[in-house]
């Protein structure tokens, strides 16, 4: 079945190996063509720009003055013990000030019980880097490259985690990975599955000492500076990581101004 972004779900974890697993992913914009003809604005589908494939640019955090520009990374992991990790480095311009970091994680027990962690922060209090990407704030760090992924953190309670994300499954973007909306396309959505499905393994460490873990998971970066209100006004993101199938969908209607109904 299909889950929703951030809840959990009871997927098992991989019985074969994860480079036979198949990636069906669906990303569209549900723009009829007579709307696009009396649309004020243009909108290029997926299709701007000429990056194919994916790369170390495709992790770079480019730090625009844009009013309306968000850039985020999001990870998460489900290990063999029933355990999970959440992480979230989000750069916005949205409200007073630019380039604000906000970093958070979550670490679940096996049992359930969440440690989370939150913490806001001004361009002074974190470092990246693009080549080679490296990205840390608020005691947590992100580096590596598309295939090969690390991602370290100092979380609630007590709680730190040092993991290795893999990738068998190539990373993706649909087409070229940006959507620009108007007639200077200076507004865009820019989308990278870096890791559809990764191996994870590394270790938690807490009042209960250090565990080795191992398990699977994923990483994403989106980057935009299309107002939130001008890029949807209907949006369904959904996914769902399976043994053999990884299925990612995300659906959006834009407002009137760009060929929405």
């Amino acid at each position: 079945g299909i889950t929703p972004p951030g809840a959990s779900f009871n997927s098992q974890l991989p019985r074969k190996p994860i480079v036979k697993s198949l990636v069906f992913a669906v990303l569209s914009t549900s723009l009829v063509a007579a709307g696009l003809a009396a649309a004020d604005e243009p909108v290029a589908i997926w299709s701007a720009g000429d990056q194919k494939g994916v790369g170390v640019a495709s992790l770079a955090v480019p730090l625009e003055e844009s009013e309306f520009y968000t850039d985020r990374f999001t990870s998460e992991a489900w290990f063999e013990d029933g355990s999970r990790v959440w992480v979230s480095f989000l750069v916005s311009n949205l409200g007073p000030g630019t380039h604000k970091l906000t970093v958070k994680s979550r670490w679940y027990e096996a049992g359930g019980k969440e440690h989370y962690f939150k913490k806001e922060l001004e361009r002074s209090g974190y470092t990246v880097s693009n080549e080679p990407f490296k990205f840390a704030g608020a005691g947590h760090t992100l580096s590596g490259t598309p295939r090969s992924f690390s991602v370290k953190g100092a979380g609630a309670d007590g709680y730190s985690f040092d993991l290795d994300f893999k990738s068998g499954l190539a990373p993706w973007r649909p087409g070229t990975g940006r959507t620009t909306f108007g007639t200077e396309a200076l507004s865009y959505l820019d989308m990278t599955i870096v890791q559809p499905k990764a191996v994870v393994t590394g270790s938690v460490s807490g009042p209960g000492g250090k565990k080795t873990l191992k398990g699977y998971g994923y990483v994403l970066h989106t980057v935009a500076t299309v107002p939130p209100y001008e890029l949807a006004k209907r949006l369904v993101e959904a996914r769902s990581i399976d043994t053999d199938t990884v299925v990612w969908v995300k659906q959006f209607t834009t407002p009137e101004k760009y060929g929405g109904k």
